[in-house]
């Protein structure tokens, strides 16, 4: 991670924080900034966000006073690039302004702060400018091709489900492949040294199977329908235990884990926000159950923000807390290096620059809800937890 080393001097004028929403420069101090490139904290750093990009990392850095720049003292607390939850279908979910808007109200008080959109909703479709990146998915080519092995494959650069990679090691098609039986173990590792040499990348979907036997949503830790968002009060879902996962489920796991020992690629995507999934905080669960299938917490984190800027060839924007890169940023309470469930304790949001905190953040998030009318029909997610 490039850091500035150049050490200045403070005037007690520079101590002062502006509070305005409008403020075209944003310093966050004392924050431990999470490198997602290399693994590791920066701590006790200054963060300089100017006109929506990050201008400085630094652990002295010259701050300017003056209405225009808002400082807030991050307290040891933790800061992460915006999450991307690279699987999502927006088309199902945006039949009106209004419940397109809740809905990315909903991804961005969950940390998402990035979608890459499988329907390919025009990102200019969009009536707000409160919204995450959108990234319309590449186009899927039918042609195949055969491998090395005798393996045919199509031509691609992702493989969204892990329901063809079943089909393949049980040596039927998708269709009738069944989750219960045991894959191939050389049919599997064939198919995953071509995924690997052939730099596919894989977006397991592992929450999108974690469903109760009615389907109507994952069978977590907190039912998402029980967590109300009070002007008074937000709400965080428990974040201390983990997700129950069905047999099956943990058959796709020991999948997962395989590929990543066999150097596949992965991102990391939710197959949402349909069929039960609770936008953004799916997202959460689906690293959770990476973590499960032997990824670090540190892999897992990469699959959510480094990896998605680097298949997208946008590094230079996404991805890391470095210079030059956009302004999407999640202050976090504790470290998710050590236990990728902090994720979910979300302090306060950076959007394009502007930080939100927790009262503001749900504020915005609750003025969407009112204006939908209660149309989404996705569960609301976790909101930042207040200030203290």
């Amino acid at each position: 991670m490039k850091r500035v080393a150049v050490g200045v001097f403070l005037c007690s004028s520079l101590l002062w924080a502006g509070s305005s929403k409008d403020s075209s420069e944003l310093v966050i101090t004392n924050v431990n900034v999470v490198d997602t490139r290399y693994g590791g904290i920066e701590p006790n750093a200054t963060v300089i966000v100017k006109d929506g990009v990050i201008e400085a990392v630094a652990k002295f850095a010259l701050i300017n006073a003056g209405p225009q720049v808002r400082v807030i003292n991050a307290e040891g607390r933790y800061l992460i690039p915006g999450l991307w939850d690279m699987d999502v279908h927006l088309l199902a979910q945006a039949n009106s302004t209004s419940t397109r808007n809740a809905l990315f109200a909903r991804y961005l008080a969950s940390g998402v702060t990035g979608l890459r959109d499988m329907d390919s909703m025009n990102r200019t479709a969009t009536d707000t400018e409160f919204r995450p990146e959108i990234e319309p998915a590449e186009p899927f080519w039918s042609l195949q091709k055969t491998s090395s092995r005798g393996l045919s494959l199509f031509e691609r650069r992702t493989v969204e489900g892990l329901a063809e990679i079943r089909a393949h090691c049980l040596g039927v098609s998708a269709e009738v492949a069944d989750p219960t039986q045991e894959c191939d173990p050389s049919r599997a590792r064939d198919l995953f040294l071509t995924l690997s040499e052939t730099a596919t990348w894989m977006v397991p979907d592992l929450i999108s199977g974690v469903m109760r036997p009615e389907g109507s949503r994952p069978a977590a830790d907190t039912s998402p329908d029980d967590v109300p968002l009070t002007p008074a009060k937000t709400a965080l879902l428990s974040h201390e235990k983990e997700l129950k996962v069905p047999t099956e489920t943990q058959r796709d796991l020991d999948l997962v884990s395989e590929m990543r020992r066999t150097g596949v690629q992965f991102l990391a995507g939710t197959n949402g926000p349909t069929g039960g999934l609770t936008p953004g905080l799916s997202l959460h669960q689906e690293l959770e159950l990476l973590v499960m299938g032997g990824f670090t917490p540190l892999q897992a984190l990469q699959a959510a923000t480094f990896n998605p800027a680097l298949y997208m060839a946008r590094l230079d924007k996404y991805g890391v807390v470095e210079h030059g890169h956009y302004g999407d940023l999640v202050l976090l309470e504790e470290n998710p290096l050590v236990d990728i469930r902090n994720t979910r304790k979300i302090f306060a949001m950076v959007i394009r620059g502007k930080y939100f905190s927790a009262a503001e953040m749900q504020d915005v998030l609750e003025q969407a809800e009112e204006n939908a009318g209660g149309e989404v029909s996705a569960a609301k997610p976790a909101a930042p937890r207040s200030a203290q």
